[in-house]
């Protein structure tokens, strides 16, 4: 588990689960079906109770981001939300969310390319991207995801270009360490970099 900012947890689930606190509890996707208690545990650490959790937010459907919805419904009470274009595939989704809605204080950004409905969500005050799988951190620095993970790897490409149009200084990705300081002008660089 690493915290960043005063607020924000990111857990140590297969494709990063992230919460954040401010107002509301919010959990960010629930990693394979194995993470859910996993998730919990951690979730205590923070001080916070399973019943706290409000709202659990699927950046996917991949399974390593959703596997774990199941069996977290049953510990958790929370509104279930994702894009409307992953929602039935999902299943069990109390909201349907649409590119560039306000949903819980985040602003949705559709970038289709890895899934149909893979979403990033921006939080403007904060400063900070839940990008999910839109891209992600490698050792060596940003880069797409493996195309052999993307359903349409040029639109994957053209999201990436689209996420690089908002500021951000911190992303919490899927894959990879938490980006803390300039990540928005580091997916420039990989643009850049790759000629896109």
């Amino acid at each position: 588990m690493q915290k960043i900012g005063t607020d924000v947890y990111v857990l140590d689930t297969h494709g990063h689960s992230a919460i954040l606190s401010n107002t509301r509890l919010i959990l960010f996707d629930t990693g394979i079906e194995e993470d859910a208690t996993r998730l919990l545990a951690e979730m205590q650490i923070t001080g916070y109770k399973p019943t706290d959790v409000q709202n659990i937010i699927l950046t996917h459907r991949h399974m390593d981001h959703i596997a774990g919805l199941k069996k977290m419904k049953t510990l958790v009470d929370a509104k279930v939300a994702c894009h409307e274009l992953d929602a039935d595939v999902i299943g069990a989704i109390d909201d349907r969310l649409t590119d560039s809605q306000i949903y819980e204080g985040f602003l949705v950004i559709h970038t289709p390319g890895h899934t149909e409905g893979n979403i990033a969500l921006l939080d403007q005050e904060a400063d900070l991207l839940i990008a999910g799988d839109s891209f992600r951190n490698d050792p060596d620095g940003l880069n797409h995801m493996p195309d052999n993970y993307n359903n349409d790897p040029v639109q994957h490409r053209q999201s990436i270009k689209k996420l690089a149009n908002f500021n951000f200084s911190t992303a919490i990705v899927g894959h990879g360490d938490p980006v803390e300081g300039d990540a928005s002008n580091l997916l420039k660089s990989l643009i850049n970099k790759n000629g896109w």
